[in-house]
């Protein structure tokens, strides 16, 4: 038995999937269990979570880490939802702060999943549930560019969720209308994965945690 732990927010928590068996956490276990590798899934992951709010949480107490075989980390989508909404009521900051400070808070994520002796984290890419809308083209791209680079400073695998998104943004989350950010101002804002979208990420994650575990 293997322990699996998934770091997150409310993508991780499994919001809009059709049951929790549904998320991607779960849909890992079950693809490891048809390899007959029996893992124990632990979601430590809740709705509104910034990348502020797991560093926090995750710092308070970080042994529950130690047990893990392998840790992913999804997180940053709040972080840039809160930009987002604020440049599109008025003047924002300059993303690249907002970007500076998330990937501090991300190092710090990393960095103590590490330190509690965890052989192997995989850390995700943000997909971009506004694929029409130039400031969050943009600003996913500023922020997969610093995902990646903390993962390499911290000796994790990326995984490249936003290719697996790309193109598809309209069959893979949950409620997706026309892909505009100002959809967001209007209570529309349909930012997480569906069913078969959480199949897109627990199917990209097997594909890196099975030949690190395989027997």
């Amino acid at each position: 038995m293997i322990n699996y732990i998934a770091l997150g927010d409310s993508i991780t928590y499994g919001q809009s999937a059709s049951s929790s068996s549904r998320a991607y956490p779960s849909r890992v276990t079950s693809m490891l269990k048809l390899k007959g590798i029996q893992a124990k899934k632990i979601v430590f992951a809740q709705p509104s979570w910034t990348s502020a709010d797991l560093a926090e949480e995750i710092n308070t107490d970080p042994s529950f880490l130690s047990c893990a075989k392998v840790v992913t980390v999804l997180i940053g989508g709040n972080d840039l939802i809160h930009y987002g909404l604020s440049s599109l009521r008025e003047p924002a900051a300059p993303i690249l702060g907002m970007i500076n400070r998330y990937k501090r808070r991300l190092d710090i994520i990393l960095g103590l999943v590490r330190i509690m002796g965890v052989k192997h984290i995989i850390c995700c890419t943000q997909y971009n549930p506004f694929p029409n809308s130039v400031i969050a083209v943009d600003a996913i791209r500023i922020m997969n560019q610093q995902i990646t680079a903390s993962a390499i400073t911290n000796r994790c695998l990326v995984a490249r969720v936003d290719r697996w998104f790309s193109g598809n943004e309209h069959s893979l989350i949950y409620g997706y209308r026309g892909g505009h950010a100002e959809e967001a101002l209007h209570g529309f804002a349909a930012v997480h994965p569906n069913d078969q979208g959480h199949e897109v990420i627990a199917t990209g994650l097997f594909s890196s945690i099975y030949p690190l575990i395989r027997p």
